[in-house]
């Protein structure tokens, strides 16, 4: 089997050469039955199942998630289900500039050397209105030897910056999740946790210690599709990064809005909103804000529109 999806660039802080389309997903496998598949190529890997249950929403979601854009170029995955069990292992290869969600002070592009994930799930027949599953995953990986960590714009930081002259080492993630019900029709209810941290080194004659940050958050979904196609969702979503060091915790949260139609097996079009929750948006003097030192907009509201055409 194989797949392939490639995206537009949408002009955002992207250099001329860039634009246009890029691969989104590339893969190529080899489904062996009773003995599990195996599929190399580009895409998340296996913790990525793990985060999925609450990763349904067509832009405004995944606010509490880490590693739902990380699409690798050079994953090997194995899969083997039955019996209602998904397991899932994969190792990444060498790469450079490769996305890892959560390494905010790298503009979220790294040089890495490898990773290798492990996912576990169990989904039961159906209960009531539908099946319940609960995931399990863990992914590790090292960084490329001589990687730079970014200097950190953070409100309570000296002004050397509290990266500055640090090399990113190593990084580490498990995340836990649980849902009831099908997306496909009636209630649907799903919950995630994860936790990513990221470990850097600064050289000996700095006269600092090693030390890490962390990248966490947790999201909780519901929703309910109607016989005749339409689609209500909604849910509550919140990360925090804890850099350590006498900093203060920063905190994202945000509320994301779905009504969908799927008019016909092929057509389906949907207005979506994020409401922002009380994501740390302060300018005073403590200048606590999640956007100005991670990069996000998770204080403003989004609203979008979309249609779906599937040939």
């Amino acid at each position: 089997f194989a797949f392939a999806e490639w995206e537009a660039a949408n002009g955002e802080n992207v250099p001329d050469e860039e634009d246009g389309f890029d691969a989104r997903y590339m893969w190529v496998g080899a489904d062996f039955g009773l003995f599990g598949q195996v599929k190399a190529g580009k895409f998340e890997e296996a913790i990525k199942y793990a985060i999925s249950p609450t990763d349904f929403f067509e832009d405004a979601g995944c606010t509490g998630l880490a590693g739902n854009d990380d699409r690798r170029e050079t994953v090997l995955q194995y899969q083997w289900s039955g019996y209602g069990v998904d397991a899932f292992i994969s190792y990444a290869f060498a790469r450079d500039n490769e996305h890892l969600d959560g390494a905010y002070f790298n503009g979220e592009n790294v040089d890495l050397d490898y990773s290798w994930s492990a996912a576990l799930g169990y989904t039961s027949p159906d209960i009531l209105f539908g099946p319940i599953g609960v995931r399990v995953g863990y992914l590790a990986g090292e960084f490329a030897d001589g990687e730079t960590a970014g200097v950190l714009d953070h409100p309570n930081n000296t002004s050397t910056g509290l990266l500055s002259g640090a090399r990113l080492d190593e990084y580490s993630q498990w995340a836990v999740s649980a849902f009831w019900g099908s997306l496909e029709q009636g209630p649907y209810v799903a919950a995630a946790y994860q936790s990513r941290q990221i470990d850097y080194n600064y050289d000996a004659s700095s006269g600092m210690s090693s030390d890490d940050y962390t990248v966490s958050g947790y999201e909780f979904t519901v929703a309910y599709t109607f016989a005749n196609g339409i689609k209500l969702a909604t849910g509550y979503e919140a990360q925090t990064l804890e850099m350590g060091d006498g900093l203060n915790d920063l905190d994202a949260a945000t509320v994301p809005v779905l009504v969908m139609w799927n008019i016909t097996p092929n057509v389906d079009v949907w207005a979506e909103a994020r409401f922002d929750a009380g994501t740390d948006d302060d300018e005073g003097a403590s200048n606590e804000n999640f956007d100005l030192v991670a990069g996000t907009s998770y204080a403003e509201n989004v609203f979008s529109l979309g249609m779906r055409y599937n040939f």
